[in-house]
């Protein structure tokens, strides 16, 4: 939401959608999303109660090893997002470049490599 106060420039169409903390609840709106919307650019923002900054840049995104529960008690089916999916997805976006290229006065922002983890 706070992209949307800074404002990205002219031809960008942002949209804020709120996923539920729900393993198949939250696989079937993205799935939604990417069919509805075909966007070009797709950030996913997600808050973890163990994270010590307020915003971790990560470069790639693990779909096995989810071990936690979801907020309604379940696991994801074989502790990860896609069964039989790649090991992991790699941003095209150079986030050590885009780390150090921006500040937020009173936020930490800190690179990740191993999400979730």
């Amino acid at each position: 939401q706070e992209l949307s106060k800074r404002g990205l420039g002219e031809n960008i169409d942002l949209q804020i959608m709120q996923l539920p903390v729900v393993y198949q609840k939250a696989k079937e709106q993205v799935c939604k999303i990417w069919t509805a919307l075909q966007p070009l650019l797709t950030v996913h923002v997600g808050l973890a109660s163990s994270a010590t900054a307020l915003i971790i840049l990560e470069q790639c995104g693990k779909n096995k090893g989810y071990q936690e529960r979801d907020a309604c008690g379940f696991h994801p089916e074989g502790a990860c997002c896609v069964v039989d999916g790649p090991e992991k997805i790699e941003s095209t976006i150079n986030m050590k470049a885009l780390w150090k290229n921006i500040s937020v006065e009173g936020i930490d922002i800190i690179l990740s490599r191993d999400a979730g983890r």
